[in-house]
């Protein structure tokens, strides 16, 4: 059986109307490595909040900085599946026990509470 390891990184607002397509989105690919005989799944998915790109796209803010994109970029939201988390997701609502808010996701959080 082939291995695969994906790693992304998207600039997206999560919002209790997308997280659901997102979910939706990442157990359609897991079903799809493992009707192509993939017995190794690792997936690692980063969502940045748009703004902190100042209108770059994800791919321009990591060619300039390849080498500290992660430490240079605070996320909001991550996604990890690793492989022997893939037997357990059964349907697409199983995504939400792998989410969840990074540190700097949480501190966004509070600041909007502060401001409101």
């Amino acid at each position: 059986m082939p291995d695969i390891g994906i790693g992304a990184s998207y600039a997206l607002d999560i919002t209790d109307q997308n997280r659901e397509q997102i979910f939706k989105d990442v157990y359609n690919l897991i079903e799809f490595l493992r009707e192509k005989g993939f017995g190794y799944i690792d997936i690692r998915i980063t969502f940045y909040v748009p703004e902190t790109f100042k209108g770059k796209t994800v791919k321009q803010a990591h060619d300039e900085i390849p080498g500290n994109f992660i430490v240079a970029y605070d996320s909001s939201h991550l996604i990890i599946i690793e492989p022997q988390d893939i037997k357990n997701i059964r349907s697409y609502k199983d995504i939400a026990n792998y989410f969840g808010k990074t540190y700097e996701g949480i501190k966004n959080d509070l600041k909007s509470l502060k401001a409101n």
